[in-house]
């Protein structure tokens, strides 16, 4: 779902971003949408890094099964 709204979020920035030149052009609606895409790409970025920590965590660590469980919720 979250990955969606990613995408989304993304798709209506280059969007507004390349409007056709015939429609007036709203600033507040690029800047708007390039705050969405840029808080959605920081805490996308936080979360596929602390996934990353976890899983080297798991697997550095002498009880295994830390790494079990880390592995069987992906």
């Amino acid at each position: 779902l979250m990955s969606a709204f990613g995408q989304d979020t993304l798709d209506a920035l280059f969007w507004t971003a390349t409007e056709p030149r015939g429609r007036r052009r709203e600033h507040f609606g690029v800047l708007f949408h390039l705050i969405v895409a840029t808080l959605y790409v920081a805490i996308h970025s936080t979360i596929v890094l602390l996934q990353a920590l976890t899983l080297n965590v798991a697997i550095n660590s002498d009880n295994k099964g830390l790494l079990t469980i880390v592995i069987s919720n992906n």
